[in-house]
């Protein structure tokens, strides 16, 4: 009789998922949170809920905030922070976006020099919204590594690097921007 037993209400959400019934799967899945005591375990099914909300109930408000709940407890869900990053992103929450950032760079994949990129620049820009224009040029030099012809990174880093009056470096960017974006440059 007892409601928490854990291998039993696994069971039960796959039952519920295979038979596509989403808001029991949801149900099974908050009681298997709330039965845990262990904060990445919670978070991991906060997590869960989250995606079967988001695509199954397509409750975007409601996922993010499954989302939210789930980082809040366990800071460390790459799932939940890779879900959020593009909300906060397009939300301009630069303050919630930098935390998130600085987990999914550490936890990228090194090969992956593509999303890598993306990262470094998202968080120089965040950075650079948050005033914290040294981390900011840190991160746009580590964009740049991964890719030296990227408009924006080029664009940011020779702003920034101007507006600190580093006019060698600046040039050296803006001479890199000009003989790749040329023709893409208007007046």
């Amino acid at each position: 009789n007892d409601r928490n037993y854990l291998p039993a209400l696994k069971g039960l959400k796959e039952v519920y998922a295979a038979k596509e019934n989403w808001p029991e799967a949801i149900r099974v899945l908050q009681m298997m949170e709330a039965g845990s005591r262990q904060l990445e375990e919670k978070s991991a099914y906060l997590y869960e809920i989250g995606e079967l909300t988001r695509i199954h109930i397509q409750d975007q408000t409601m996922a993010i905030d499954y989302f939210e709940q789930a980082i809040d407890l366990w800071p460390e869900n790459v799932q939940s922070a890779s879900s959020l990053i593009d909300v906060y992103w397009e939300d301009r929450n630069w303050p919630r976006a930098e935390p998130l950032l600085a987990l999914l760079i550490e936890h990228s994949d090194r090969s992956n020099g593509k999303l890598l990129h993306s990262l470094y620049y998202r968080s120089g820009v965040c950075a650079e919204q948050l005033q914290k224009l040294d981390k900011a040029l840190t991160h746009y030099r580590q964009a740049y590594e991964l890719d030296s012809t990227h408009l924006p990174t080029l664009k940011s880093m020779g702003e920034l690097l101007t507006a600190r009056e580093e006019w060698d470096r600046a040039f050296k960017i803006f001479q890199t921007l000009l003989v790749h974006h040329r023709d893409h440059l208007t007046e």
